[in-house]
């Protein structure tokens, strides 16, 4: 017993060290940016093989994942990735005002699961109607509902502390890690600038640009608040992007072909076009 029990001290003091976190995070983002180079490749070389598309949405998917396990199991041990959480909450303190503060509850109610689902609700009403199929309606709800799991799951696994009480300006009970708020924000938005019936560039560009803002908006709520660890936000990040590419290439891999926006300029009335399937953004 004497034996396991230093063994098992062992393995998770190593698990905690600079190196290990940074070996994990050097692994997940090598597979992320190969397999988005591969994708890209294979779109570029106009290759419709759903093998190809399904090997390079693992490494994508895995690569995520792998960085968002480094960062819950550095959180639960105290480790090396944790170092920045204090001093950011200090930070956000000392730079308080009245202004700010009624800003910062502004954007947390928005982010809040309650307002984050009642929204899921109504774009995936809007973009089924534009798509004319139930397929990308269905893909917002059971976005923003996995997210809302997966991140529960994780409070109740990782069990991390809050912030200390006196630092909070909202009213927060459950556990911390990973952010609810940005993990359901950046799930909604990802999922509709995925599955939105976008036409021109411009408009992506926009819409990706006041996607990234509210993301900044809602995260920086939460530290400001009090109420969360800047590793909290970082990891509901992760978690949310990997969600997105879990259903997404879900919805691209076995999903109906989705038809063409008749607000295309090159839609002729009538005209017989073949469909285009969803792509990532």
């Amino acid at each position: 017993m004497h034996s396991e029990h230093t063994l098992l001290t062992e393995i998770t003091t190593e698990i905690a060290t600079a190196e290990v976190a940074i070996w994990a995070i050097a692994v997940g983002s090598c597979a992320i940016v190969v397999g988005t180079v591969l994708a890209h490749s294979a779109r570029s070389r106009q290759q419709p093989d759903r093998t190809v598309e399904a090997r390079n949405a693992a490494l994508q998917i895995g690569g995520m994942l792998t960085l968002f396990i480094a960062l819950a199991v550095q959180v639960h041990l105290g480790g090396w990735l944790t170092s920045a959480d204090m001093g950011v909450t200090n930070w956000f303190v000392a730079h308080r005002s009245p202004t700010l503060t009624s800003a910062a509850r502004a954007v947390t109610d928005l982010g809040s699961p309650v307002v984050i689902a009642a929204i899921a609700i109504a774009a995936a009403v809007i973009i089924g109607y534009r798509h004319r199929s139930v397929l990308p309606a269905v893909t917002i709800v059971a976005t923003v509902a996995l997210a809302g799991a997966a991140s529960s799951l994780t409070k109740i696994v990782v069990a991390r502390a809050r912030p200390p009480a006196e630092l909070h300006l909202v009213t927060e009970t459950d556990f911390s890690f990973p952010s609810g708020h940005v993990t359901g924000t950046v799930a909604l938005l990802g999922v509709v600038l995925v599955v939105a019936p976008i036409t021109h560039r411009w408009v992506g560009v926009v819409a990706a640009t006041a996607a990234i803002a509210m993301w900044l908006l809602v995260a920086t709520s939460r530290l400001y608040l009090g109420v969360h660890w800047l590793t909290d936000v970082l990891a509901g990040t992760v978690l949310a992007i990997a969600v997105v590419m879990v259903t997404t290439t879900a919805l691209r891999l076995f999903g109906s072909p989705v038809p063409r926006n008749t607000d295309d300029p090159g839609h002729a009335e009538g005209a017989t076009q073949p469909h285009a399937p969803v792509t990532m953004a």
